[in-house]
């Protein structure tokens, strides 16, 4: 009888070991890939995080966001939060920034982290002023020296006093591994194929130039809370694909959707929207806005009146209802983000809707009534202006624009052309009205300081930087800014910000439409752990994918199911055995 029942003990702790195996396996294997999807114009050509170049710069841009991580984050409160670096200290006069850098971080292939590679990292900026002003955040003519203090601090010593230096260094600049990079010959044309190297949650596995889909497994390296993901594939999307139908049936779990497909969206199971300050590139929040742009060198676009009667033309919260479904604010012509508006003066100029006022406004200025009942030139010949923009969701922005300006007898059409020829217009001032949908980190010396052109080039002539896009200048504005980057305290910069805002708002080089949400979809199904998202953290940035994972409350007892079963039928077993061995000893 004991023999028998031993050999019942040792069927069953096999049994329970099997299924133990299975149990943890499941465990194991039960990690979901996160599928996303990204709406790009193009493929993406490379990974490189110092010039992911072309039209497929911004997505390019969010997907190295996984991999390369800033020395800081910007939190969606707008808090500069600790990354690479875990403290930071400024001298008495802004010149002097020294960083703390986390202790015993790794590359993705093991190399350690060290303040050497932010030395070498910054050094690229400050020798390739290409690199450095790819994302506007200009840091190299700033910069006198940079110095690894140690392995885990670095100190960089400044020309001159630049109160943004902390934003424009530690949220624009991603910082790349000097052991892998220094080995590159040309930067600008290297596209970082293969299984790159990085300090970020996820790296990007075997890719290849104008792949479709982009894997990126978990970094086993990565210094803080590392990812419950299996990995996350990114697809790559058309503006022809419809996001809304891939969400709804599985196929993608996160996107950007229209904002026509939001409603639609809302009502689905396990579907949610998250609502954040900004598109989240390299550290920071981007504001989307919609800038309706003017060649302030061609007529009759290089009056301010003229500018001053289209602002009373166009009704920008209709532009934010019809051509935004109500996701998005109407922007200030001080041009400043809602997420800035403590540095928003209450003086401005308000250019409430009026179409009565704004043509009466252009017949002082001597433009007739044509017999179409359109303005016409003060010579008699029609106007007939054209707004240019990339077609898509930007029709239905246009198509208010043309709206309004009609009520106000001005005979406004739309034209439709790509990005490249949308981009050649604005360098070479060739167009009547321009729609520019961009993004502006919320820093204010950057919105602000895109009117600080010293100069304007001629129409015609290429203009590549974007602060002579508008072809014009003020220098007034020039100089408060200079001022305003010398200045350490909130007061003596709101001062100079407030008279700069006012003479954007007076003279209105252009007219800001709106400010857009940016706007996620996702769904749970399947990945599970979205809290960071309804606070407004978005794909890539870390807080979000290192908390994303499977179910919390059914995987648990799924992956036991088996096991519960097994340990039944093992006791049910020996009792059954128990009970004939008691049987048969009774019967003897």
């Amino acid at each position: 009888m004991k023999s028998k029942l031993f050999a019942v003990a040792i069927v069953a702790a096999f049994v329970l070991s099997g299924l133990t195996v299975v149990s943890n396996e499941a465990k194991a294997t039960s990690a979901p890939v996160l599928t996303v999807g990204i709406v790009n114009s193009g493929p993406i050509t490379n990974l490189n995080p110092f010039y992911p170049g072309g039209e497929s710069a911004t997505a390019a841009s969010q997907l190295t966001g996984l991999s390369y991580l800033s020395l800081l984050l910007q939190a969606p409160n707008g808090t500069l939060m600790p990354q690479l670096a875990q403290s930071w200290t400024v001298n008495a006069n802004g010149t002097v920034f020294t960083f703390n850098l986390r202790p015993n971080m790794k590359w993705s292939d093991g190399t350690p982290l060290t303040a050497s590679d932010v030395v070498f990292t910054f050094k690229v900026f400050i020798n390739s002023p290409l690199l450095d002003s790819f994302n506007g955040f200009i840091v190299g003519n700033l910069i006198k020296n940079v110095t690894a203090l140690s392995t885990t601090q670095v100190q960089f010593t400044l020309v001159h006093p630049f109160s943004p230096f902390l934003q424009y260094a530690t949220l624009g600049k991603v910082i790349v591994p000097e052991h892998i990079w220094s080995k590159v010959s040309n930067i600008t044309n290297f596209s970082n194929t293969g299984t790159p190297v990085g300090d970020g949650p996820f790296i990007a596995q075997n890719f290849s130039s104008g792949q479709t889909v982009i894997h990126f497994a978990p970094n086993p390296y990565y210094y803080g809370t590392k990812p419950k993901l299996g990995g996350v594939a990114v697809q790559i999307l058309s503006s022809s694909n419809n996001v809304e139908s891939l969400l709804q049936t599985g196929a993608i779990e996160l996107a950007q959707p229209a904002t026509s497909q939001l409603s639609a969206l809302k009502g689905l199971p396990n579907m949610h929207l998250s609502l954040a300050p900004g598109n989240s590139i390299f550290g920071t929040y981007f504001d989307p806005a919609g800038l309706l742009m003017f060649d302030n060198m061609l007529y009759p676009y290089n009056i301010t009146a003229v500018r001053q009667a289209l602002a009373y033309a166009i009704n920008r919260t209709q532009v934010v209802q019809l051509g935004l479904n109500g996701y998005g604010t109407p922007g200030s012509q001080g041009q400043m983000p809602p997420s800035l508006a403590q540095w928003i003066p209450g003086t401005l100029p308000n250019y409430t809707y009026n179409p009565t006022l704004a043509r009466n406004m252009l017949l002082h200025l001597g433009f007739k009534n044509g017999t179409n009942g359109y303005l016409e030139f003060p010579n008699g010949t029609a106007w007939t202006p054209s707004i240019m923009d990339t077609g898509g969701s930007n029709s239905q922005i246009v198509a208010v624009l043309v709206q309004n300006l009609k009520a106000a007898g001005i005979d406004a059409s739309e034209s439709v052309v790509t990005i490249g020829v949308l981009v050649t217009a604005l360098e070479y001032g060739n167009y009547d009205m321009l729609l520019l949908t961009t993004s502006r980190p919320p820093i204010p010396d950057f919105v602000l300081g895109v009117f600080t052109s010293n100069s304007t080039t001629p129409v015609g002539q290429q203009e590549l930087d974007y602060h002579g896009w508008t072809r014009w200048t003020n220098s007034t504005v020039v100089s408060d800014m200079q001022q305003a980057r010398q200045v350490g305290s909130f007061s003596g910069q709101y001062a100079l910000y407030s008279q700069v805002q006012t003479i954007l708002a007076t003279q209105l080089p252009l007219i800001t439409l709106f400010y857009g949400d940016s706007i996620w979809a996702y769904s749970n199904a399947t990945v599970q752990g979205w809290g960071p998202a309804v606070q407004g953290y978005q794909f890539p940035q870390a807080p979000l994918l290192t908390s994303l994972g499977g179910p919390t409350s059914t995987a648990p007892s799924n992956n036991n199911t088996l096991l519960y079963a097994g340990v039944g039928i093992v006791a049910v077993a020996v009792v059954a055995v128990a009970a004939i061995a008691l049987s048969r000893r009774r019967q003897r």
